[in-house]
């Protein structure tokens, strides 16, 4: 057993606010597009994930005991062989793993090799849409046409309408909009893991480590919609949620514009997830003309 690997895998710890910046300085290393290398999703979900991390050589290595995969490890690569031997010795210290997780592209290319040693999956309902700031901004082109026309109608029907940044002045107005949106939802545990997570987005939004942004769109003086986002990388922005009651016509496609715009200037693409299987999801993430789709795939662990 590599003693240095066994040290390293022994001092998995919680991720916590104090975290950010060596976070953010691994990524700056290999940087990647994908929302689950922001830091703010990761302390967000980190309770509904139960997710820890350790060092080695210096990669960060994130290890989700629900889902009992390891992320893909933030820094440079390293080869398969090495990934091999440091899940093994995860395996031999009591954690179940099933593999990696978030795997780019351009790592499987670098190391083809990398399919004898692990099975090499991937779905699409896993991969990031990501959008041009200023296509989103201007909503040009018959793509987003019905985008426009719905803007319009909604500027029609409520003339009286405005957009706040979200402070903590606001914060509560944003919090209960949330709970009343998801309570009409159909129940699942997307949606009680969601709650959770923004539970501890409430509690923990004034913190500068986050580097928490959003807007709040009102219809005269009720909150219909809001976006909560933050910077990913260099140029990106990554958003953790967005919701907007569909009862006020055309408040989604406002939200959605407006975010845009007061990123144009500041970024040149957004991440807005994944759709993970939904097929309305899907239809709404293709409806807002993807720039491109970040796909990332597993490394499963042959038994």
């Amino acid at each position: 057993m590599n003693e240095n690997i066994s040290k390293a895998v022994a001092g998995l710890r919680p991720i916590e606010l104090a975290d950010a910046a060596l976070f953010r300085a691994a990524l700056r290393r290999q940087p990647r597009v994908s929302c689950e290398c922001s830091f703010t999703n990761l302390f967000l979900w980190g309770e509904v994930y139960d997710s820890c991390f350790f060092e080695y050589e210096g990669r960060l290595f994130v290890y989700s005991k629900l889902e009992q995969v390891l992320q893909f490890p933030f820094g440079p690569f390293l080869p398969p062989e090495k990934l091999l031997e440091i899940a093994g010795i995860l395996q031999e210290t009591g954690h179940t793993l099933h593999g990696y997780y978030d795997v780019p592209d351009d790592y499987l290319l670098q190391f083809p090799e990398v399919a004898v040693l692990f099975k090499v999956t991937g779905s699409e309902d896993y991969a990031d849409y990501l959008y041009s700031v200023r296509h989103l901004t201007e909503l040009t082109g018959s793509r987003l046409r019905k985008k426009r026309n719905l803007i319009k109608q909604f500027h029609e029907e409520y003339p009286v309408h405005r957009i706040e940044p979200i402070t903590t002045a606001n914060l509560e107005l944003v919090r209960c909009l949330a709970g009343q949106l998801n309570g009409e939802q159909e129940q699942s545990r997307f949606i009680e893991e969601e709650n959770l997570a923004l539970e501890r987005t409430w509690l923990f939004f004034d913190r500068p480590e986050l580097q928490l942004e959003g807007i709040l769109l009102f219809a005269g003086d009720a909150p219909v919609g809001f976006s909560l986002y933050s910077p990913l990388g260099d140029g990106v922005f990554d958003v953790h949620f967005e919701k907007a009651d569909h009862h006020h016509k055309g408040a989604g496609q406002v939200v959605t514009q407006q975010m845009a715009a007061t990123l144009n200037g500041r970024a040149a693409l957004i991440n807005r997830e994944q759709d993970l299987g939904d097929p309305g999801l899907r239809q709404a993430k293709h409806s807002l003309d993807p720039l491109l789709l970040y796909r990332r795939s597993e490394l499963v662990m042959h038994s």
